[in-house]
């Protein structure tokens, strides 16, 4: 049996959930009601705040020094909010808005917590055109492979982004779950599997 999620640490860059009215602070408070508590951690620089924008959903900026710092922010943040809000292997997981900076954060607090690891894959980063814009993407490319496996699942926005992983990856099917943006997401924490 596949317990049903009741608690979420998510990991993303999306600055926009801090502007009260954007369509993405919407869409993540009507997420947040999927769940007992929905916890978002936020790669930022200074000048944002805390926020609680529902009864069960926070936001925390990793109010960084510098882009350099949001890995290792984001970590110091995630361990402090899993360990006071409770978090359960049974009940918990993480999930990332991508599997390249995000990814890495929540793998690393994958393995520092036991929580099984969810990474969301928004763009096909398997394309040839993606490594070819910068030498970042092509990092972020590496750092992707090496992610994809060792998470428990994968959630993908696109039929095209689902065959590029397991054409190229071989990753399973059934650690993938198709699910465009505008629909919510049932997340789920499968058993872990160890490193």
């Amino acid at each position: 049996d596949i317990p049903i999620v009741m608690k979420v640490l998510s990991i993303g860059s999306d600055r926009k959930l801090f502007e009260e009215g954007s369509d993405v602070r919407q869409r993540i408070i009507e997420y947040g009601a999927l769940f007992e508590e929905l916890h978002i951690i936020v790669f930022s620089k200074k000048g944002f705040e805390k926020k609680q924008i529902a009864p069960n959903v926070w936001m925390y900026p990793t109010d960084s020094r510098s882009k350099l710092f949001y890995v290792f922010d984001a970590i110091r943040i995630g361990k402090l909010i899993m360990y006071n809000a409770k978090f359960k292997h049974s009940d918990s997981v993480i999930s990332t808005q991508d599997p390249f900076e995000a990814g890495l954060a929540g793998w690393l607090l994958k393995r520092a917590t036991k929580i099984p690891l969810q990474l969301q894959i928004h763009t096909d980063f398997l394309s040839p055109y993606f490594a070819r814009e910068s030498l970042l993407n092509r990092l972020r490319v590496c750092i992707a492979k090496r992610l994809i496996p060792r998470a428990e699942g994968i959630r993908v926005v696109s039929k095209r982004i689902q065959n590029s992983i397991t054409n190229t990856l071989k990753i399973s099917q059934s650690k993938i779950t198709l699910l465009p943006i505008r629909v919510a997401p049932e997340l789920y924490a499968p058993e872990s599997n160890s490193d």
